[in-house]
C-alpha cells in the first residue's frame, strides 16, 4: 500500500471517527460562505439604513461563533483520538513485525535503521493525519461551497476567480516530484544520523576506552551535516514554492479590485455583492493554496509511509523448517549431511554429521570461525539448513513448530543479555507464569540468590540497559537461572566463564553444573581445561568434523585438538 490508499488503510478501525472529526472541523471553513452571507447582508443593510437587517447581522455572527467554537471543539478530540490511536496500532504492527523477522533481517540491517522507522517515520505520518489532511479536507470543502456560492451571486465573476486559482494550482503542482525526492532524501539520512546514535550508546565504553570521541564526533557530524543538507535542500525548494503562492495570492487580490471596480461601475453587482465575493474568494484561495502546499508536504509523509510500509512486508520467520529427508536415528540431537551458508556464497558448514545421546555432554571446540556458532543456532531454529537433516529426540526437526522446537532448548550465551528490568523479571522470562517460589529455586540453584539478597532491594532491583548495573559473574548466574526455570532437556552452552576472575568464574561453573543434571548438553569450548570431562569432543574446523572423541582420545591422535591444547599450555605457562 501506497499513498492515500496507505493512509485509508492505516485508518482501518478509526475512520468514521476520524471522518467526523474532519467533518467537524470543515463546516470552521464553510463558514466563509455564512460570514460573506452575514456581510452582504449587513452592508445592504448598512447602506439601506434598515436596523432589522443590521440586528440579524450580528445575531447571525454571534450565533455562528458559538457553533463553531463546539464543533471544533468535537473535530480537534476526534481527530486526535483516531489519530493517536491509529499511529498507536501502526507502532505495535511494526513491533510485532520486528519480533517475527528472521534472524538474518538483523544480520543484514542496523539496529538504528529499525529504530528510525518505528519513531521518525511513524511521527512523520502521525503530524499529516492531524495536521496536513485536516487543513486540506477543511479547504476543500470550505473552497467547493464558497465556489457554488460564488457562481449563484455572480457567475461572470466567479468563473475568473476560478480559472485564475486553476492557473494557480497548477504552478505549484510542478513541485511535487522534487519534493517527494528530497523528502525520500532526508528521511533516509534521518535514519542513518539514527544508526550513528544506536552505535554510540552501545559502544560507549570502548570510544571511552579507545579515545574515539574525536573520531566518533567527527563521523556523526558528517552525518548530521548530510541530514541538515538534504533538509536545508527541501527548505529552499519549499520556501520557493510558498513565495510564488503568495505572490500569485496578492496578485489575484489586485485582479479582484480591478474586476470588481469594471462590474461596480457597470452596475452589475452591488458593494455588498462585492465584500461578499471577496469573502468568499478567500475560502477558494486559500482552498487552492493549501491544496498546492498540501501536496508537497505530504510527499514527506509518502517517504516516511514507504519505509514503514517495506518493514511491514518484509518476510517473517517461517514457523516451521522446511521439509527434510528423514533419518531414522534414535538420539536427542542428529545432524546428518548438513551444509549452510549465510550469504548462500561461503560454505559454512560443509556436510556436518554427528549424534548426541539423551543426557550426553558434548563439547565443540575449534579455531574461531570453524562453524561452532553456526551449530547452535541451527539448533536454535535461527536458521535453516540449506540441505541435509536434522532431528530432536527422534523426531524430525520440520515436524516441530519453530516455538515448539525452540522451547525444548535453554541457551546460555557467552554475554549474557539482560533486559531492562528487574532481576526478578529476567530470571522469570524463562517460564511463562513463574511463581516466585521457582525463580528463587532457580536463583539458588544458579548460585545467585546470596548475592541477590545483598542488595537493596533485592530481587526486585534493576539491572539496568544490558544488565549494566551488575557485574560480569552476577550477570552470567541471572541468565543461568533463568536457564535452570525453564528446565529445558536440551542445555547449549556458550562457555559463559572465560571472561570471569577466578572466584565469579567459580561461582559460575557450579551453577552450570548444576543445570546441566539430567541434561543432553552441548558446549562450545573456548578454554579446552573446562572441558575435559565432557563424555565426547567433536573438532569443527573449515565448516567440518575433523575429529571426535574424549579429552584423553583426542590427545593421542596428535592432530588439530592436541595442538590447539599445546598452544592453550604454552600461553598459560608463558603467562
Amino acid at each position: 500500500m501506497s499513498g492515500f490508499k496507505g493512509f485509508y488503510n492505516l485508518l482501518k478501525g478509526n475512520r468514521v471517527k476520524y471522518l467526523l472529526g474532519l467533518l467537524c472541523m470543515s463546516i470552521l471553513d464553510l463558514s466563509q460562505i455564512f460570514i460573506a452571507t452575514i456581510f452582504l447582508v449587513l452592508f445592504d443593510g448598512i447602506v439601506a439604513q434598515d436596523t432589522g437587517m443590521v440586528l440579524d447581522a450580528i445575531y447571525g455572527l454571534l450565533a455562528l461563533t458559538l457553533l463553531l467554537t463546539a464543533l471544533v471543539l468535537i473535530g480537534f478530540t476526534l481527530i486526535k483520538v483516531s489519530s493517536i490511536k491509529a499511529i498507536s496500532s501502526l507502532r505495535a504492527k511494526a513491533f510485532n513485525k520486528m519480533l517475527n523477522l528472521p534472524q538474518q533481517e538483523y544480520s543484514n540491517n542496523h539496529s538504528g535503521d529499525f529504530t528510525s522507522r518505528v519513531t521518525n517515520d511513524i511521527q512523520v505520518l502521525e503530524k499529516s493525519l492531524t495536521q496536513h489532511f485536516t487543513q486540506l479536507t477543511g479547504k476543500f470543502i470550505g473552497g467547493i461551497g464558497c465556489i457554488i456560492y460564488m457562481f449563484i451571486l455572480n457567475w461572470k465573476f466567479a468563473l475568473g476567480l476560478l480559472a485564475w486559482n486553476f492557473i494557480n494550482l497548477g504552478i505549484t503542482s510542478l513541485f511535487i516530484k522534487p519534493m517527494k525526492e528530497k523528502s525520500d532524501q532526508v528521511q533516509k539520512k534521518l535514519g542513518d544520523t539514527t544508526t550513528g546514535l544506536s552505535d554510540i550508546v552501545a559502544g560507549s565504553s570502548v570510544i571511552k576506552l579507545f579515545n574515539l570521541k574525536t573520531k566518533m564526533a567527527k563521523k556523526f557530524k558528517q552525518k548530521n551535516k548530510f541530514v541538515y543538507e538534504s533538509a536545508l535542500k527541501r527548505v529552499k525548494l519549499n520556501s520557493v514554492m510558498r513565495g510564488l503562492n503568495n505572490f500569485l495570492t496578492i496578485f489575484s487580490f489586485v485582479g479582484f479590485i480591478a474586476i470588481a471596480s469594471v462590474f461596480i461601475l457597470r452596475g452589475d453587482v452591488s458593494f455588498g455583492q462585492v465584500l461578499a465575493i471577496n469573502q468568499l474568494q478567500n475560502g477558494v484561495g486559500m482552498f487552492f493554496k493549501t491544496l498546492g502546499e498540501f501536496l508537497n508536504q505530504v510527499q514527506e509523509s509518502f517517504a516516511g509511509l514507504d519505509r514503514v510500509n517495506e518493514l511491514l512486508d518484509k518476510e517473517e520467520e517461517p514457523t516451521c523448517f522446511e521439509k527434510m529427508p528423514t533419518i531414522d536415528i534414535n538420539s536427542a540431537i542428529a545432524f546428518e549431511n548438513v551444509n549452510f551458508s549465510y550469504n548462500c556464497k561461503d560454505t559454512v558448514l560443509n556436510n556436518i554429521s554427528f549424534e548426541v545421546e539423551d543426557g550426553e555432554t558434548v563439547a565443540i571446540v575449534g579455531p574461531s570461525g570453524g562453524g561452532k556458532s553456526t551449530i547452535f543456532k541451527l539448533l536454535l531454529g535461527l536458521y535453516q539448513p540449506k540441505n541435509g537433516s536434522m532431528s530432536y529426540f527422534s523426531t524430525m526437526a520440520h515436524d516441530y513448530s519453530i516455538d515448539r522446537l525452540r522451547s525444548l532448548t535453554a541457551y546460555v550465551p557467552q554475554e549474557p543479555y539482560l533486559f531492562n528490568g528487574t532481576i526478578k523479571e529476567n530470571i522469570a522470562y524463562g517460564k511463562k507464569d513463574a511463581t516466585d517460589y521457582e525463580i528463587f529455586a532457580a536463583a539458588k540453584a544458579a548460585n545467585a540468590h546470596k548475592f541477590i539478597l545483598s542488595l537493596e532491594n533485592g530481587y526486585d532491583t534493576m539491572v539496568g540497559e544490558r544488565g549494566i548495573f551488575l557485574s560480569g559473574g552476577q550477570k552470567q548466574r541471572v541468565a543461568i537461572a533463568r536457564a535452570i526455570i525453564k528446565d529445558a532437556p536440551i542445555l547449549l552452552l556458550d562457555e559463559a566463564t572465560s571472561s570471569l576472575d577466578n572466584e565469579s568464574e567459580k561461582l559460575v561453573q557450579n551453577a552450570i553444573n548444576n543445570l546441566m543434571q539430567n541434561k543432553t548438553t552441548l558446549i562450545i569450548a573456548h578454554r579446552l581445561s573446562t572441558i575435559e570431562n565432557a563424555d565426547r569432543i567433536l573438532v569443527v574446523d573449515n565448516g567440518q568434523i575433523v575429529e571426535s572423541g574424549t579429552h584423553s582420545e583426542l590427545l593421542n591422535k596428535k592432530g588439530v585438538y592436541a595442538h590447539l591444547d599445546a598452544v592453550q599450555f604454552s600461553k598459560k605457562k608463558g603467562a
